[in-house]
């Protein structure tokens, strides 16, 4: 899987998540046409994305296979979109951590009987990492980022493959660009199984519909504060 075809589904949850920080952000602006906007661009997100009970789940899977962030961020992201429904943040969360469990307990199971030798090949020749520019640069995003770095906590036991993934802290993103791709490869011998899991689960290719919609959001936001 060559990077510079694909975006790997890891980075989807982070444009929605760009886009709702930016249309929150606008809330809180001076102008009210910016307010009023930000309320009508709303609307349109929940319609598309407002219930992540109805998103496809390979969408948080993927985010949970990105080791910078994992089911920590998970939960986290999902408590800013809804801060005051705390059993939704939790049955959502479930949901995503048993699709995880299934799918490593089948890549697992199909490791152990030999049909797969664990090993995972990544094409990583032509693919200089992901970048973060267009997400990094919105001001709101980058303060979840690192308010998740900050608050983030592990706890030590005795675990699984998948179990030391998910419980080891986070890579830093010290930089702007990261190459999830390359990073799998070279720990497939560590997380034998799970790098099988991420070769494939971050193939699944995803529709623009968050960029087109960034796009909308962005041109509606410049004619509001030319208008004004």
């Amino acid at each position: 899987m060559s990077g510079t075809l694909y975006v790997t589904a890891n980075m989807h949850y982070h444009e929605i998540l760009g886009v709702l920080a930016s249309l929150l952000e606008w809330t809180q602006d001076d102008d009210i046409n910016i307010v009023l906007m930000g309320d009508q661009m709303r609307k349109k997100f929940d319609k598309y994305y407002g219930d992540f009970g109805k998103t496809n789940v390979m969408v948080l899977v993927a985010v949970a296979l990105d080791p910078r962030y994992k089911m920590r961020f998970v939960k986290f992201s999902l408590r800013k979109i809804y801060p005051l429904d705390f059993k939704k943040v939790e049955e959502l969360y479930a949901k995503v951590f048993e699709v995880l469990n299934q799918l490593y307990n089948h890549y697992s199971n199909v490791s152990s009987t030999g049909k797969n030798d664990g090993s995972s090949s990544f094409n990583t020749n032509d693919n200089d990492g992901q970048n973060f520019d267009g997400v990094v640069k919105n001001k709101q995003m980058r303060k979840i980022y690192d308010e998740f770095y900050e608050n983030d906590v592990e706890d030590a036991m005795e675990k699984s493959e998948l179990e030391e993934y998910l419980d080891a802290p986070p890579e830093k993103m010290n930089n702007e660009t990261f190459d999830i791709l390359k990073w799998w490869s070279d720990k497939c011998t560590t997380y034998k199984v799970l790098a099988s899991m991420a070769k494939d689960i971050l193939a699944i290719p995803l529709l623009e519909d968050v960029e087109k919609y960034e796009e909308e959001i962005s041109c509606n936001m410049e004619d509001t504060r030319g208008g004004s």
